[in-house]
């Protein structure tokens, strides 16, 4: 037989073998599993699995964050470490190519987005109503929304012109919000993408409305890494910001900030975010995926402990690596190969930051920033890994974080309180609030200052000292290599800045900020896009 769409996935799956037409006629019901309430309790779960593609290599979170931050001005290709041919292309914002991570990134999202489509008429159309457990169902359906509006905004930021410029009748991925159960269907044409940024509205909407605070207790597996109305608000937020619908993203703002029952807050240093088991645990990760499969976690929403269906691929800018032994104190060598690790932080971002001062030395203010000293590596002399680089580089150092035991199950945070009270931030000042702007950039700010360091102490910026680039410097800062600079710039049509390439910027809606559906697709289907 020949290969198969991934839009083709979920139909291959359900149809019979291959015999002529009969192929293509569909055998039984499309959810023949699902006979009670565990069962779907067990699916929901299994679609946030699905967001990690076949494998490690397919993961929907870490391909998007080297995208962003490789074609930001938040980092610096480094090509005598080895380079990295995905790397260098999204780098070099080349658009043409077909990539690797590309892929991944569509593969994982049609993934989970066929799980979601596949469970939702299910709990929609009442098959579970009246059985033992069906109270969790309203929540299981607002997890499925949650994870739908995600994968879809993920293709949305990868593959798409910006929401807030461009045509919105452009077209490059179909919107499915159903089941596919026929041929046709899977080769569906593209969908203009406002009809996909509204669609991805639509489910969080649903999502925040149906969503509990807080179910753990209900659930085994509820606490790890499965969604909530926090996180379903924020990540809507998150949207509205990109869209550039500001007023409609602030009262979600109020709501994940001051009406969370208590169970988030700022009070933690940066590095309690990075550091926790598959288990979690951190004041402020709203949401967070969970990497390990451990016999309390038997709906294995992350990986196994061999590393299958991992991320894997943080260690492509990560200091920490998910090895045990590279990791463990007394090991100078460090062994990460000099071919994985080429992205670095840029100059631009430490100039920002006032981290560096004109030798590219650490400033008092990087030691008193918590960020730095807690999330950042770097080497006094010479960076060892490295021996051909001319000089020493700055190294993000937020991921594989958790236990030294093995640092693979640590939990990956995926959105964050403290973006929250960013976005608040620009919303108030934009409003005409600069106190209650100044209010939410201290609070991030405060906790990350070190008063144990010495120099100055802390002081909290005044409303007249807040300016719109002091909001996004903040941001970007706080936000390093997370996946969020370049479309949190496009959502306030600000140019992209080179950063470490050169002087300028590129326009926000360039072309080439986004990238081309995979080869193997569009030759499957002519109605895609890019």
């Amino acid at each position: 037989m020949k290969k198969i769409s991934i839009l083709l996935f979920s139909l291959a799956a359900l149809l019979g073998g291959c015999n002529d037409d009969d192929f293509y006629e569909l055998k039984q019901g499309p959810n023949p599993l699902i006979i009670d309430v565990a069962d779907m309790e067990r699916a929901t779960a299994g679609a946030y699995y699905a967001l990690t593609g076949n494998s490690g290599n397919q993961s929907n979170f870490d391909a998007l964050t080297v995208a962003a931050a490789s074609i930001s001005d938040e980092a610096r290709f480094i090509p005598q470490a080895g380079g990295h041919g995905d790397v260098e292309s999204f780098y070099l914002r080349n658009s043409l190519t077909d990539l690797g991570i590309s892929n991944s990134a569509f593969i994982a999202s049609y993934k989970a987005i066929g799980q979601c489509n596949q469970w939702l008429p299910i709990i929609e159309n009442g098959e579970l109503d009246g059985l033992e457990g069906s109270s969790q169902l309203p929540r299981m359906q607002g997890e499925l929304y949650f994870l739908r509006a995600y994968s879809y905004l993920n293709l949305a930021k990868f593959f798409a012109n910006p929401y807030t410029g461009g045509d919105l009748n452009s077209r490059y991925f179909p919107l499915r919000l159903k089941p596919v159960t026929a041929l046709d269907e899977a080769n569906a044409p593209a969908a203009p993408i406002g009809d996909v940024y509204e669609a991805i509205v639509a489910d969080l909407i649903r999502a925040v409305d149906l969503l509990p605070a807080n179910a753990v207790g209900q659930v085994a597996s509820y606490e790890h890494g499965r969604a909530n109305k926090f996180a379903a608000a924020a990540l809507l937020a998150r949207v509205y910001l990109q869209m550039g619908r500001f007023n409609d993203a602030l009262p979600l703002c109020d709501l994940v900030i001051d009406q969370n029952e208590g169970a988030y807050d700022l009070s933690e240093q940066p590095i309690e975010a990075w550091n926790k088991s598959w288990s979690g645990g951190s004041k402020e990760v709203l949401w967070y995926y969970a990497m390990g499969n451990t016999p309390n976690n038997p709906n294995g929403l992350g990986g196994t402990a061999s590393g299958w269906k991992l991320p894997r691929r943080f260690s492509l800018f990560n200091y920490a690596t998910s090895s045990t032994v590279d990791q463990m104190p007394g090991n100078s060598q460090n062994s990460i190969s000099a071919s994985t690790r080429t992205l670095a932080i840029s100059d631009a971002l430490l100039t920002t930051a006032g981290w560096i001062d004109a030798e590219r030395t650490p400033t008092q203010k990087a030691l008193n920033d918590l960020r730095f000293t807690q999330l950042v590596h770097y080497n006094a002399g010479n960076d060892p890994t490295f021996a051909a680089v001319p000089q020493k580089q700055y190294w993000v150092n937020k991921y594989w974080r958790g236990p030294l035991s093995d640092r693979r199950v640590g939990a990956l945070p995926l959105l964050r309180l403290s973006e929250v009270y960013l976005t608040r931030a620009l919303i108030h000042f934009q409003n005409g609030s600069p106190q209650e702007a100044a209010d939410d950039l201290n609070a991030v700010r405060r906790r990350a200052w070190d008063e144990m360091a010495a120099g100055e102490p802390y002081t909290d910026l005044t409303a007249a000292e807040v300016t719109l680039e002091t909001i996004h410097s903040e941001r970007m800062i706080e936000l390093m290599f997370e996946g969020d600079r370049p479309y949190y710039l496009q959502g306030l049509k600000l140019p992209i800045p080179n950063g470490d390439r050169d002087a300028g910027s590129i326009p926000f809606d360039a072309p080439n900020l986004y990238f081309q559906i995979p080869l193997n697709e569009r030759e499957l289907n002519s109605g895609l896009g890019g």
